[in-house]
Protein backbone atom coordinates (compact mmCIF):
# COMPACT_ATOMS: atom_id res chain seq x y z
CA UNK A 1 0.00 0.00 0.00
CA UNK A 2 2.93 2.32 0.66
CA UNK A 3 3.74 2.26 -3.05
CA UNK A 4 0.46 3.78 -4.19
CA UNK A 5 -1.08 5.86 -1.41
CA UNK A 6 1.00 8.12 0.78
CA UNK A 7 0.20 8.40 4.48
CA UNK A 8 -1.88 9.59 6.23
CA UNK A 9 -4.36 7.12 4.78
CA UNK A 10 -8.06 7.22 5.47
CA UNK A 11 -9.36 4.10 7.20
CA UNK A 12 -11.62 3.16 4.28
CA UNK A 13 -8.65 3.24 1.89
CA UNK A 14 -6.77 0.83 4.13
CA UNK A 15 -9.78 -1.49 4.31
CA UNK A 16 -10.20 -1.49 0.53
CA UNK A 17 -6.51 -2.32 -0.01
CA UNK A 18 -6.57 -5.02 2.66
CA UNK A 19 -9.72 -6.60 1.22
CA UNK A 20 -8.28 -6.50 -2.31
CA UNK A 21 -5.01 -8.16 -1.31
CA UNK A 22 -6.78 -10.68 0.95
CA UNK A 23 -8.99 -11.73 -1.96
CA UNK A 24 -5.91 -11.90 -4.21
CA UNK A 25 -4.15 -14.11 -1.68
CA UNK A 26 -7.16 -16.41 -1.29
CA UNK A 27 -7.49 -16.74 -5.06
CA UNK A 28 -3.81 -17.55 -5.43
CA UNK A 29 -4.02 -20.11 -2.62
CA UNK A 30 -7.04 -21.74 -4.24
CA UNK A 31 -5.24 -21.91 -7.58
CA UNK A 32 -2.16 -23.38 -5.90
CA UNK A 33 -4.20 -26.13 -4.23
CA UNK A 34 -5.96 -26.91 -7.52
CA UNK A 35 -2.57 -27.17 -9.25
CA UNK A 36 -1.28 -29.54 -6.58
CA UNK A 37 -4.34 -31.76 -6.96
CA UNK A 38 -4.10 -31.77 -10.76
CA UNK A 39 -0.32 -32.32 -10.87
CA UNK A 40 0.99 -33.84 -7.62
CA UNK A 41 4.71 -33.42 -6.87
CA UNK A 42 6.96 -36.44 -6.71
CA UNK A 43 9.51 -36.66 -3.87
CA UNK A 44 12.44 -35.79 -6.13
CA UNK A 45 10.66 -32.61 -7.35
CA UNK A 46 10.04 -31.07 -3.90
CA UNK A 47 13.63 -29.86 -3.28
CA UNK A 48 14.09 -27.96 -6.55
CA UNK A 49 10.57 -26.55 -6.27
CA UNK A 50 11.26 -25.15 -2.80
CA UNK A 51 14.61 -23.74 -4.01
CA UNK A 52 12.94 -21.88 -6.86
CA UNK A 53 10.23 -20.60 -4.50
CA UNK A 54 12.91 -19.31 -2.10
CA UNK A 55 14.69 -17.51 -4.96
CA UNK A 56 11.43 -15.91 -6.10
CA UNK A 57 10.58 -14.77 -2.56
CA UNK A 58 14.07 -13.29 -2.19
CA UNK A 59 13.75 -11.36 -5.44
CA UNK A 60 10.35 -9.94 -4.44
CA UNK A 61 11.70 -8.97 -1.00
CA UNK A 62 14.71 -7.21 -2.56
CA UNK A 63 12.50 -5.36 -5.03
CA UNK A 64 10.18 -4.25 -2.25
CA UNK A 65 13.05 -3.13 -0.02
CA UNK A 66 14.66 -1.16 -2.85
CA UNK A 67 11.34 0.52 -3.76
CA UNK A 68 10.80 1.55 -0.13
CA UNK A 69 14.40 2.78 0.13
CA UNK A 70 14.01 4.89 -3.02
CA UNK A 71 10.70 6.31 -1.74
CA UNK A 72 12.32 7.25 1.58
CA UNK A 73 15.19 8.93 -0.25
CA UNK A 74 12.77 10.84 -2.48
CA UNK A 75 10.67 11.95 0.49
CA UNK A 76 13.74 13.00 2.46
CA UNK A 77 14.97 15.10 -0.48
CA UNK A 78 11.51 16.70 -0.85
CA UNK A 79 11.43 17.50 2.87
CA UNK A 80 14.93 18.99 2.71
CA UNK A 81 13.87 21.24 -0.15
CA UNK A 82 10.79 22.50 1.69
CA UNK A 83 12.75 23.17 4.88
CA UNK A 84 15.53 25.08 3.14
CA UNK A 85 13.22 27.01 0.79
CA UNK A 86 12.99 30.74 1.67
Amino acid sequence: MRFWVRPPNRPWVQYVFRAFFALNFLGALRGFVQQLHAHPLAKQEVGPTLGIAAIMCSVVALMSASALWMAQRRDRKANDKTITAP
